[in-house]
């Protein structure tokens, strides 16, 4: 809408790469910082329950996500694979949110781990197994609830100032 500014970015990495043992393997290392301006968060307590007016329960503020991606690679033998893993932040400063301090955004991953293998058995048969591991997301759980006048009221601690469990999965 006309109301609503667009949502900016600018990503600055560094990183190297390399093939080593004739081919066979391959690493790779990059850190990045990620700027971002006019992020959209929601109001505390908003109202979005057919509400004609949703702009009214946004607030606009700035982002920042940084990390570094680490990956290794065998690229040839019966045996193949790779592992990646990622170590990064993502968050936002709103005002109006968190008394204005800096928190993570919902999507906001510490860690994230990929094991992947691959075993040829023969020409015609080949097994594999992948491992994942994430660090949980972000999240706002209820700090307390009160009860007034037949209802219930929730009170919320600071922005995404807890985490789901942590997400693994092995196939």
């Amino acid at each position: 809408s006309p109301n609503v500014k667009p949502q900016l970015g600018d990503q600055y990495s560094l990183g190297y790469y390399r093939n080593f043992k004739e081919n066979r393997y391959e690493f790779s290392a990059e850190v990045y910082y990620k700027q971002l301006r006019n992020q959209i968060d929601y109001k505390s307590g908003a109202d979005l329950n057919v509400n004609p007016n949703i702009e009214s329960e946004l607030l606009y503020g700035q982002g920042r996500a940084y990390g570094i991606e680490l990956f290794f690679k065998k690229k040839y033998g019966r045996f193949t694979g790779w592992v990646g893993y990622t170590l990064s932040r993502t968050e936002r400063q709103v005002d109006g949110i968190n008394n204005d301090n800096w928190y993570p955004t919902r999507y906001d991953r510490t860690h994230d781990v990929s094991l992947v293998g691959m075993y040829d058995l023969s020409k015609r048969w080949t097994v594999s197994a992948i491992w994942v591991y994430n660090t949980g997301n972000a999240v706002t759980y209820p700090a307390g609830k009160y009860e007034m006048a037949g209802s219930t009221y929730y009170y919320y601690s600071d922005r995404n100032a807890a985490r789901m469990p942590a997400y693994h999965r092995l196939d």
